[in-house]
């Protein structure tokens, strides 16, 4: 979504959730404006961070094309979000109050939104990110979402691959200099500046861990000085 176009998006729902507080429910409102603010912030701040980070990608051209189903884990997600792609893939998000949220910085950074989890929604998530493979556009899933354990792959990308025929692409993304959190996806923020190193594996044609592993462990040592 163009910068021109966002602004309007976050002033109009800020506008809603003022005239929401008319309704007397001010939990619900205050709710509602701390969403707004936590996401407008968040938003901001990887905005400016991805503008500073080098980016260096692996396989690239897997990636490509019509009805790729990106697979990652969770933790990966806020420096896979600087990946080169030529398409904004659709992000499955959460229903949860945090999901509230980081689907709002999901639309405002240019990415598909289809709310739903395997906890919480899970047939219309997975039924949103069907109808995208199938109308040719692409999605990403973090398969050990939404609660983990981090770094086991779940079924549901095989799943929904099998159903829609999508080709089911493994990536991940590592650097040296992050901010790391205390999360259960492990979640890392590049920091400024820092050389972010995104791999793409080939489609898959069998299970999703090994795979997975794979391509972790090639981003990680290209981060750690290897080369090729």
């Amino acid at each position: 979504m163009p910068a021109s176009t966002r602004w309007p998006t976050i002033i109009a729902r800020m506008v809603d959730a003022h005239a929401a507080a008319r309704t007397g429910d001010a939990v619900q409102v205050l709710r509602r404006l701390l969403a707004l603010l936590v996401a407008l912030l968040v938003t901001l701040a990887l905005w400016l961070l991805r503008r500073t980070w080098r980016v260096r990608v692996v396989g690239l051209e897997r990636a490509q094309g019509s009805g790729v189903l990106l697979a990652c884990w969770h933790g990966d997600l806020v420096a896979l979000s600087a990946a080169p792609l030529d398409y904004s893939p659709t992000l499955l998000v959460s229903r949860s109050r945090d999901g509230s949220w980081a689907a709002m910085v999901a639309r405002w950074l240019g990415f598909g939104v289809v709310r739903g989890s395997t906890s919480s929604g899970a047939a219309a998530g997975a039924l949103g990110l069907a109808r995208c493979l199938l109308d040719g556009r692409s999605v990403g899933l973090a398969v050990d979402g939404p609660r983990g354990p981090a770094r086991h792959a779940g079924g549901g990308a095989l799943r929904l691959a099998a159903r829609t025929g999508a080709r089911v692409v493994p990536v991940a993304a590592a650097c040296r200099r992050a901010l790391r959190l205390s999360t259960w996806d492990r979640l890392f923020v590049p920091a400024p500046f820092a050389t972010v190193h995104i791999v793409f594996g080939e489609p898959l044609a069998g299970d999703l861990q090994p795979a997975l592993e794979a391509v972790a462990q090639r981003a990680t040592w290209l981060a750690e000085g290897g080369s090729g």
